[in-house]
């Protein structure tokens, strides 16, 4: 894809900006291979002209020339043409890390431009171990900003991850990774998402994860629950249909009227993650509770790529609780 901006501005009344402390999302890549059956981002293929449910984890679409794309719009965000404050949140649609990154390295290059930079709030969201090949990009970046991994492991049960999540690394690995992470001095905050009500939400469950987190020496963990909307609801009940069967009906039931559980669920949730989060020392300094959360990106571009891409609509916001 060829694009003329790589930063997608989130407009500071947006929750994902109170909340969560970033203006612009960064996205190298449009499609994951991970193939994440829960993925709420899936509809964003759409506005590439290409189906959210077969084409998202099988035609994946790269930004050409990404370095120079982010160099010439952080040079506007100094000039202050292009809003101020906030952060970048990196890997906010698609896993900036996912196997494509090997060979084309997009964004490995990002973080070569974000590294001479200073005084910026970056996060970067993934579940690959394939982040670790970076440690000294992250530490570089980490010395001149304030700089936040966020490792998004769902389940330990490592058959219910390769069920939900067929093309990600292992929740060991993840576990792994935030442990050299954070051996490294580099600030990891897990993501323990989503929280799947009858398949990962069970409370012995999560107190093994939460304990694994805290001994891979995580301070702060952030949850959100799952949320279904097309074409991901439609993928989500193909999967329960085959691996699930007994939860299909409840989730057609809960899902009928609206993309998010029901208040009763979410406080449930809630209390069982705020007594963890508690018994492993896992809410640092800022506990994130009923924090909506928006992370998709507006448009599509690093090396020689086929041209392709047209303009795209403006990001709809997409409500979750942390």
């Amino acid at each position: 894809m060829r694009v003329h901006s790589i930063l997608n501005r989130i407009e500071p009344s947006r929750p994902a900006h109170q909340r969560y402390g970033f203006s612009y999302t960064l996205n190298p890549y449009r499609g994951c291979t991970f193939a994440c059956r829960y993925c709420y981002a899936r509809y964003t293929h759409e506005w590439l002209g290409l189906d959210g449910d077969a084409d998202f984890d099988q035609k994946i679409r790269l930004k050409q020339d990404i370095a120079m794309v982010l160099d010439r719009d952080l040079k506007k965000l100094r000039r202050g043409r292009s809003g101020s404050g906030g952060g970048i949140a990196i890997g906010t649609a698609t896993d900036p890390y996912q196997p494509l990154e090997k060979v084309y390295g997009l964004t490995r290059a990002c973080l070569q431009v974000l590294a001479q930079e200073e005084g910026l709030k970056l996060q970067l969201t993934t579940k690959s171990n394939l982040a670790l090949r970076d440690l000294e990009l992250f530490r570089k970046i980490s010395k001149r900003n304030e700089f936040t991994v966020h490792v998004t492991v769902t389940t330990l049960d490592r058959a219910l991850a390769r069920s939900l999540e067929p093309g990600a690394p292992s929740p060991r690995a993840r576990i792994e990774t935030i442990a050299a992470l954070t051996a490294a001095g580099i600030r990891v905050e897990p993501f323990v998402c989503p929280l799947i009500p009858g398949l990962t939400d069970a409370e012995g469950d999560l107190e093994r994860l939460f304990a694994e987190l805290s001994l891979a020496g995580a301070s702060r963990v952030i949850c959100e629950a799952i949320f279904l909307r097309s074409p991901t609801k439609e993928v989500f009940f193909r999967h329960l249909e085959k691996e699930a069967p007994d939860l299909l009906e409840r989730y057609r039931r809960r899902f009928a009227d609206s993309a998010f559980l029901s208040p009763i669920e979410v406080e449930r949730l809630k209390g069982r993650v705020a007594r963890l989060r508690r018994k492993f020392g896992l809410t640092g300094a800022a506990p994130v509770e009923d924090a909506p959360l928006a992370r998709v990106p507006r448009r599509g571009g690093p090396r020689r790529l086929p041209r392709r891409g047209a303009p795209l609509s403006r990001p709809r916001q997409l409500g979750l609780f942390g």
